[in-house]
């Protein structure tokens, strides 16, 4: 939904209106993931458990909101702190506390989605998500006269999220305390699990942060272009979602041809689909630079920094094939390095050739998080292969990682 609302941006208030949001959301995406400590991947796992014995209080889930809210309060406080020494602009600073409001929201979504996934009532999160949804539609185009601009669709937004979430956790009240007991611990136990997404955030957000401090004339253009090589990008990584439980069983077993076949497929899907979805937006280039106010001779430009997407198909499905054979504390030390890769690229590139630089910066940035994701996982899979060979068992978890929020539940976290 962000990127459509971004891209409506563009077209109903143009450039300029797209780079402050640009720059404000990419801000606020740091910090979700910062904010979220975690708990996307923990939380299910950890109620899962405390829902087997009927009537135990989730204290563990209780200490995470307190973690989580404090976070997100010195989050709001840097990003004053950031507007008053006038280091974000005065758009994107508003912008930013208008989506920053998101984070308390979502940690209590998160809370609710996590355990109607556990009871499985899928059915009560699509009917929450479409509540959210209507209700952002209603204040969207029914309340441009009260609050115009881009404020309006903003606020719509968080309006419509914040609906969903007090739908998500209808009947949760258990879910809302706040504990400070095990706090530290807590943060500590969560780490493995946190620096993996914030890495990758910033990872896909450094761009947005690079133009801003160098050439923050074109930040609208770059959002622009951004935004649809976001839309490509949805095709190979649904579909390596789509396949990730299919990696996870081969993975496991030691099946290395049927680990081959599904990774070769996943490649071979998100190729033809990138291929036709970025057809599609060949053809219909002048129409969307129209629609987007993208000046004639940067649609070129556009185009190339779209086509990255192809390159990207290779370092998702490393890092998903990594993830399925349970090296996630692997793939966290080499998104240091590929981040540390792309910030020397871009840092250099730009101030070479501008724009052109930073579409060759993120095209080396991809090539060598490929590069370097794929000889790991190559020789990840044969080192399974040879450990299935010699009659040992292969490794299914991570080192172990004892949970210290709750004494009551004996929790395994890898």
């Amino acid at each position: 939904m962000p990127i459509l609302i971004g891209l409506y941006i563009a077209h109903r208030w143009g450039l300029a209106s797209l780079g402050a949001y640009t720059l404000a959301a990419s801000y606020v995406a740091v910090g979700l993931m910062i904010t979220d400590w975690g708990c996307t991947r923990w939380l299910p796992r950890e109620l899962a458990l405390v829902r087997l014995t009927p009537g135990a209080p989730p204290t563990a889930a209780a200490t995470a909101n307190a973690l989580r809210l404090t976070i997100t309060a010195a989050f709001l406080l840097v990003t004053c702190l950031l507007a008053v020494a006038h280091i974000l602009p005065a758009d994107a600073t508003r912008f930013a506390l208008e989506l920053g409001l998101l984070c308390p929201i979502t940690i209590y979504s998160m809370n609710g989605v996590s355990d109607r996934i556990v009871r499985r009532e899928i059915g009560g999160i699509a009917i929450a998500v479409f509540i959210g949804l209507a209700l952002f539609a209603l204040l969207a185009f029914g309340g441009q006269s009260f609050v115009p601009g881009p404020d309006g669709i903003i606020v719509a937004y968080v309006i419509g999220r914040a609906a969903e979430a007090a739908v998500m956790m209808r009947g949760r009240g258990d879910l809302y305390p706040v504990a400070f007991r095990h706090f530290l611990p807590t943060a500590a136990a969560l780490w493995p699990f946190s620096i993996q997404a914030i890495l990758a955030v910033l990872y896909s957000r450094l761009s947005v942060f690079m133009i801003e401090h160098f050439r923050r004339q074109d930040l609208g253009l770059v959002g622009a272009a951004s935004a649809l090589q976001n839309v490509l990008l949805l095709f190979p990584v649904s579909i390596t979602l789509l396949n990730y439980p299919a990696m996870t069983t081969a993975a496991a077993r030691g099946d290395r041809p049927r680990l081959r076949t599904v990774v070769v497929a996943s490649a071979a899907a998100s190729v033809a689909a990138l291929t036709l979805a970025a057809g599609a937006l060949f053809i219909a280039r002048n129409r969307v630079a129209a629609l987007l106010h993208i000046p004639a001779q940067s649609i070129p430009l556009v185009v190339a920094f779209a086509a990255i997407a192809y390159i990207t198909i290779a370092s998702t499905l490393a890092g998903a094939l990594l993830q399925a054979m349970h090296y996630e504390k692997v793939t966290a030390r080499l998104s240091f390095l590929t981040i540390a890769f792309a910030l020397f690229y871009q840092y250099i590139l730009i101030r070479w050739w501008g724009l052109w630089g930073l579409v060759g910066a993120l095209a080396a940035a991809e090539a060598t998080s490929a590069a370097v994701f794929g000889v790991v996982a190559f020789r990840a899979i044969r080192g399974a292969a040879n450990l299935h060979s010699a009659k040992m068992p292969f490794p299914t978890s991570s080192p172990s990682l004892k949970q210290p929020a709750d004494t009551g539940s004996d929790v395994i976290m890898h």
